[in-house]
């Protein structure tokens, strides 16, 4: 193609791209003005449909150039408000990017780059300040690395959405504060609708980007109602077919990056969490009822794991490198050239907890384990904190794209029913869940009745008994109650880990001193359905065969709960072990009293499968009971207390169900890789196509 050619083609889809643009702005222009009314002064949607009408009238049938250049001139010199000037420093520089540029895809890289840079001059704002530099700065990114304009479109419109979870820093929106939270700024949304006009009239497929930004948008319809800004987000199938097409591309790229890039990637993501740590904990802090302290504790331990999952990928270990050299020799028959190594799995599905809305959520154990791994990551959102979990793929998302991962690595999608559809769908290769016995076992049983089964690792429930030894009953009552009762109120009893029975022997030292130590406050449990899980089984608990309140200072069923302690014996329990030590999530645990070593050991094995088990004696512990637990338990504690889970290469994090559905791996610790690997031998290959791990050095 020639340049007058060249030119031709360029002005003819910015004349489209202008026409789509105006034609999509007619359309959604109550849209526009909805939100604006939310962070403003109602008048964007007006002002940009007025702007593009008289740009229209000035330009008549005009070409592209001149119909960008009266654009211009029009939003710089005529249309009001903030966002007026902004959008017209941007059209100028698209203008005259047009004149030299030999691509669309470089026409809009440079000129949407350097509007970029105006509007930032101008306006000062930055990416996270809620303006429409969130939608603007992505899509000129994925111009700039990738020169796709499908991308961009993309990162525009997921830039876009990502500031329904923002709090204004910057312009009038900064001045309502929350208010518009859950709800995307106008501004980025007009920014999205002009990147998706000009993939229409280059001829890229972009409805639905553009479908998944008006349900984004659209508070009165589709999207999210003004009642409920945390409701889930339907993906639509057409959105979760997309994803899902986007992590089955990504799966070779990301497994081809070398380990090096793979553990960058890892570390990029780490940094860009810290860096947004401040803006991320006040959204947590808004939507989980947990502390700033807390939550800020979690995102550095899930930034710490991260990190530590880069280490484990540039150190190599987990390929598993095995090589067998051929030997005719070898006994019964020859041995041929044998190489095995790990692999990939391929995408994998997390279902996100709702009690670590770092850690365990979108970036948590799972996903680092899973990316460490080289597997695309799909996670299915907790409703329990949708715009933390919109922010965090967001700013995740970003930082991938930036250190040379391919698009489509991690991803979010929404709703109990989109859940199960990718559970079921043949490109996702692996699940992990982490929740109830009733959740997990049902998200199992979908994983295992495919086509093709596919591995889940779930997470369950767990009672984590304690038992304390006549010896050391007596030896540091008061140490041990107080110790337990930190220890199950810990988090408001909302952990996986919450030690929930403690067992001591009758006439315990450390039973009467639980009855002088005094219980903390109420605290609010994480959210309304948590609630009532907690006072339905709390009230199983009350009524069973002659359990007493042994402690309580408050409400414990108020909301927010008072924590409560319970007696009970030991030979009751034994009757309907079932009923008496499964799981309480919250506040509450129960004593039990034994009376006799055999009966406590009775009580063990009544336990099925636990995360853990703790045990207090003195030097000399009897050897039967640890038989018993290690049965039982993934994890063994000798004087200390399970709700400290730390991460590193020796947890085990996992038990014999319903603690888990695989009792062979752990969802905690550097050995959570395994589970999105699969071995695969070479066998009698030439060096030159061997993986690079199984190649003689």
């Amino acid at each position: 193609m020639d340049w007058r050619q060249l030119m031709t083609t360029l002005d003819a889809v910015l004349r489209e791209g202008f026409d789509a643009y105006k034609r999509l702005v007619d359309d959604t222009e109550p849209i526009l003005t909805a939100l604006d009314e939310r962070s403003g002064d109602g008048d964007f949607g007006a002002n940009l449909k007025g702007g593009l009408e008289s740009a229209a009238d000035r330009a008549g049938a005009s070409d592209g150039l001149r119909t960008w250049n009266a654009l211009s001139e029009v939003f710089l010199d005529d249309v009001g408000g903030t966002s007026g000037p902004l959008f017209g420093l941007l059209f100028q520089e698209i203008r005259e990017a047009a004149a030299s540029a030999d691509s669309l895809e470089a026409l809009l890289r440079d000129g949407a780059g350097a509007g970029l840079a105006a509007v930032q001059r101008v306006g000062e704002a930055q990416p996270g300040d809620r303006t429409l530099v969130d939608a603007l700065e992505p899509g000129v990114t994925a111009l700039r690395d990738h020169e796709d304009l499908a991308l961009a479109v993309a990162a525009a419109v997921d830039g876009a959405i990502s500031t329904r979870d923002l709090i204004a820093r910057r312009g009038r929106a900064s001045y309502v504060g929350g208010r518009a939270v859950g709800f995307p700024d106008p501004g980025a949304v007009g920014i999205a609708l002009l990147f998706v006009a000009l993939g229409r009239a280059s001829g890229l497929d972009i409805q639905p980007a553009l479908d998944r930004l008006i349900r984004a948008s659209d508070g009165s319809g589709s999207g999210i109602p003004e009642e409920s800004p945390t409701t889930p987000e339907p993906t639509a199938e057409s959105e979760l077919n997309f994803v899902l097409d986007a992590a089955t591309d990504a799966r070779h790229p990301l497994a081809a990056l070398s380990l090096e890039e793979r553990a960058q990637v890892l570390e990029t993501v780490a940094d860009a969490l810290e860096t947004h740590s401040e803006e991320l904990v006040q959204i947590a802090v808004e939507e989980t009822h947990l502390t700033a302290g807390r939550l800020t504790g979690e995102l550095g331990r899930t930034s710490f794991q991260l990190r530590l999952f880069a280490e484990v990928v540039r150190d190599g270990g987990f390929l598993d490198v095995r090589i067998d050299p051929a030997d005719p020799s070898w006994p019964v028959a020859a041995r041929p050239d044998l190489r095995r190594s790990n692999r990939p799995i391929g995408p994998v599905l997390v279902f996100a907890a709702s009690n670590f809305p770092f850690a365990f959520s979108v970036l948590g154990g799972d996903t680092a384990s899973a990316l460490a791994a080289g597997n695309p990551v799909v996670v299915k959102a907790h409703p329990g904190h949708l715009h933390l979990s919109r922010r965090v793929t967001s700013i995740a998302a970003d930082a991938i794209r930036r250190a040379g991962g391919p698009d489509g690595t991690i991803a979010l999608i929404e709703g109990h029913d989109n859940g199960v559809a990718a559970l079921e769908d043949p490109r996702v290769k692996a699940a992990a869940f982490t929740g109830s016995i009733a959740g997990g076992r049902a998200l199992f049983n979908i994983a295992q009745n495919r086509p093709e089964p596919i591995p889940f690792y779930g997470e369950l429930g767990s009672n984590n008994p304690v038992f304390v030894t006549p010896d050391a009953d007596a030896d540091a009552p008061e140490q041990i109650a107080t110790d337990f009762i930190a220890s199950f109120t810990l988090g408001a009893g909302q952990f996986c880990t919450k030690p929930g029975t403690l067992f001591v022997p009758t006439g315990s030292a450390v039973a009467k001193a639980l009855h002088q130590q005094q219980l903390p406050g109420a605290a609010p449990l994480l959210n309304d359905n948590i609630h009532a899980g907690f006072q339905k089984r709390l009230t199983e608990l009350r009524n069973a065969p002659n359990v007493r309140t042994f402690r309580a200072e408050g409400d414990p069923e108020a909301n927010p709960p008072a924590p409560i302690l319970l007696h009970a014996h030991g030979k009751d329990v034994l009757n309907d072990p079932e009923l008496y030590l499964d799981e309480c999530f919250g506040p509450a645990a129960l004593i039990v009293e034994y009376d006799s070593h055999e009966q406590m050991l009775e009580l063990a094995r009544a336990f099925p499968g636990q995360l853990t088990a703790t045990v207090f004696g003195l030097e000399d512990a009897p050897a039967d009971l640890l038989d018993v637990l290690a049965e039982r338990a993934g994890r063994l504690l000798w004087r200390q207390w399970p709700t400290g889970v730390s991460v590193t290469a020796a947890q085990q994090h996992g038990g014999p169900y319903p603690a888990s559905t695989t009792s062979q791996t752990t969802s905690v610790g550097t050995a959570a890789i395994f589970r999105f690997l699969r071995p695969v031998a070479w066998q009698g290959f030439p060096q030159n196509l061997l993986p690079a791990e199984l190649a003689d050095k």
